[in-house]
């Protein structure tokens, strides 16, 4: 029988993922489990020996909210998230995903949301038609990957791009079923947009129909709100704190904070209707992350009997001049309250077909094109075939502005009902900074900002693994997974930009990935050690490697 490979930490300080005060001491490593953590020192022989040097020594980070469903099968390396200390990414959010779909609709979808994960035909070949399957695919990965299931692919599934009423019986069935696989198949939960299409179309009633569904397998209910009705500006909010309230699922509010000038400088209006809700038996947890602009694709602004019917039939609406007049009049509110209105120029990400265009603010495209803000991407639409998105910019935010909303934001975070979600989308030439800096720049954070390091590790580590009930990682304990990183607290520093958005952190030692070193000194190692971590469960315990 073959000897277990060992790796000895020797002299770190060790922050173990609890929120505890950091000590001094080493890990002892065998295969891919911790074997002993000790302080001040373990008198170990291993096969491999690391000198943390007085460097922290914490679990891997862990991103709460990850956009690389797709990203992770074409470059599975997942260097962006290694740099950052990052071993487990949570992929299926918003509601977008592709799984469990048939190639038919799966292309549908690909093509539809090609904006926010590309479209490449070799992808059609992997296995997306089960969670098992799609997670054989995942595994093996740079890092852990932990999957959510997604209203979107489970709707389409049922009744395609529709939103018809005739269909609902049998879409909830379905639907239905779906989530009983997921949670089988180890999923954390259920994942749904209210923003995006098909999402959007779900009523109250299937949504809590969905709530109560995952909470019968103990699943957490993540959702991106809706876009709040005119004049209504707590809407969205509400509507989800009913479906707590109806359901008393297990609920998980994506990318949720103050916004300018609805509340900004009054975090504790989110924190204290939240808590309200909890106290009367809800069971609600937020997520936010320390910018103050968001990146999607372009076509989230659009009403939704456009979208109905899927891709082919988004393009006939948009190229039909008899009905242009109509999509620019309704689609006037969104485009006002999302980042193409609100004072802050956004930058195209990317445009298919115009790679002149990425990285440049719109309103300069559209000088130069000559045309309306709204005429201008009704066309690129067309000529991108959906594919395009763009990030919002803070640079040119009023600086006291600014400044509250980066208070709030630090606020919201130390709160205990917040985590930190990276929202990482990997798509294109110039995506949201927040992909290859937002965990670094926490760190940063931490030290400029004086909030004690071993709180923020938590809240990156621990708080996250316990939320969504992914017990084999998240601290330094004997028997957990050996997911590791050593930092340096006063260099780590996120590097990317709204200008150089993919540069990648630094101060980061070592990421040590189920035993084994994928990075080292802020280069990855192409060390591929990653598994499917999956929800605890009566028949699912920890983290399988499936191969």
């Amino acid at each position: 029988m073959n000897k277990e490979y060992s790796l000895l930490i020797k002299n770190g300080r060790i922050i173990d993922g609890n929120g505890t005060p950091a000590f001094s001491g080493d890990v002892l490593v065998k295969g891919d489990r911790i074997a002993k953590v000790g302080g001040p020192f373990l008198e170990e022989i291993a096969d491999e020996v690391i000198d943390a040097g007085g460097k922290v020594v914490s679990p891997g980070l862990i991103d709460s909210h990850s956009h690389a469903d797709l990203d992770l099968l074409k470059n599975p390396g997942q260097e962006f998230d290694l740099c950052q200390g990052v071993t487990t990414e949570i992929v299926g959010l918003c509601g977008l995903g592709f799984v469990p779909l048939g190639k038919k609709h799966l292309e549908e979808n690909m093509k539809y949301s090609a904006g926010l994960f590309g479209y490449d035909p070799a992808l059609l070949d992997h296995e997306f038609s089960s969670f098992e399957g799609y997670m054989k695919e995942a595994a093996g990965a740079g890092i852990n990957v932990a999957v959510a299931a997604t209203h979107n692919a489970a709707r389409i599934a049922a009744s395609g791009f529709y939103n018809r009423a005739e269909d609902r019986e049998r879409r909830l069935r379905v639907m239905g079923e779906i989530v009983d696989e997921a949670m089988a198949a180890g999923c954390i939960g259920m994942s749904t947009g209210l923003s995006y299409y098909p999402c959007t179309y779900a009523d109250f009633d299937e949504l809590v129909f969905l709530a109560k569904r995952l909470r019968a397998h103990d699943g957490t209910f993540l959702t991106h709100i809706r876009y709040p009705r005119q004049g209504e500006p707590d809407s969205a909010i509400d509507e989800i704190i009913r479906v707590g309230q109806e359901s008393r699922a297990r609920i998980h509010i994506l990318h949720y904070r103050t916004k300018y000038p609805h509340d900004h400088g009054h975090p504790e209006r989110l924190l204290e209707k939240i808590a309200e809700a909890n106290e009367g038996g809800c069971d609600f947890t937020l997520e936010t992350l320390p910018y103050l602009s968001g990146s999607t694709f372009i076509h989230t602004i659009l009403p939704g009997w456009v979208v109905e019917g899927g891709f082919e039939r988004t393009l006939e609406n948009l190229r039909n001049p008899a009905l242009r007049p109509r999509i620019r009049e309704e689609m006037q509110y969104l485009l006002g309250i999302t980042a193409m209105g609100n004072g802050k120029p956004p930058r195209f990400g990317h445009v298919g077909g115009h790679p002149e265009y990425g990285g440049r603010l719109i309103r300069d495209v559209q000088a130069e094109r000559g045309q309306e803000l709204d005429e201008m991407l009704l066309d690129l639409l067309v000529e991108s075939k959906l594919d395009i998105n763009y990030v919002g910019n803070e640079t040119e935010e009023d600086p006291e502005i600014f400044r509250i909303l980066m208070r709030d934001t630090m606020t919201l975070l130390r709160s205990p009902l917040y985590l930190c979600g990276g929202d990482a989308m990997p798509y294109g030439e110039y995506p949201h900074p927040r992909t290859y800096g937002c965990y670094a720049k926490m760190l940063r954070l931490s030290r400029e900002m004086e909030i004690p390091l071993e709180s923020v590790v938590a809240k990156l580590t621990s708080c996250v693994a316990d939320r969504f009930r992914l017990d084999d990682i998240g601290r330094l304990e004997p028997g957990k997974r050996a997911d590791i990183i050593i930092f340096d607290p006063d260099t780590v520093t996120d590097r990317a930009t709204f200008e150089e958005p993919t540069a990648t952190a630094t101060g980061i030692r070592f990421v040590i990935v189920g035993g084994k070193t994928a990075l080292k000194d802020d280069k990855p190692t192409g060390v591929r050690n990653g598994s499917v971590v999956r929800k605890t469960g009566p028949s699912q315990k920890g983290v399988d490697k499936v191969r």
